[in-house]
């Protein structure tokens, strides 16, 4: 799905409408104790994605979209977790960043790296 259609509710309102408040507290403690402050934030949308990733590829663009405006009921640290470690992986410019350039990556690309390398 085209990530304008459901990425601009998930950052311009940090997630408040994809999870509950307490959830929602735990990710804001997240991204506001990261030093690269709301970057984390891409990390969180890039795990949400992975998550859901087999759904996304078995369904059709009306599916998906759904699914994506109206993510799923979830564990929060089942997209903490990932997003740690993609953050961990990704964040000094290690493999896949240096590929994009010396640009900061938009969600997008690392979207698209990251369900082609799975």
């Amino acid at each position: 799905a085209r990530v304008r259609f459901y990425v601009l509710r998930w950052l311009s309102l940090l997630l408040t409408q994809e999870f509950a408040l307490p959830d929602v507290l735990r990710l804001w403690d997240s991204f506001l104790a990261d030093e690269d402050r709301f970057q984390f934030l891409d990390f969180c949308c890039i795990a949400m994605l992975t998550t859901i990733r087999t759904r996304l590829m078995a369904g059709t663009f009306a599916d998906n979209l759904k699914l994506l405006q109206e993510y799923p009921p979830i564990d929060v640290y089942q997209i903490l977790i990932p997003a740690v470690d993609l953050r961990l992986k990704y964040r000094h410019g290690v493999d896949m960043l240096d590929a994009l350039g010396p640009r900061r990556p938009r969600l997008e690309d690392l979207e698209r790296e990251i369900l082609r390398r799975t």
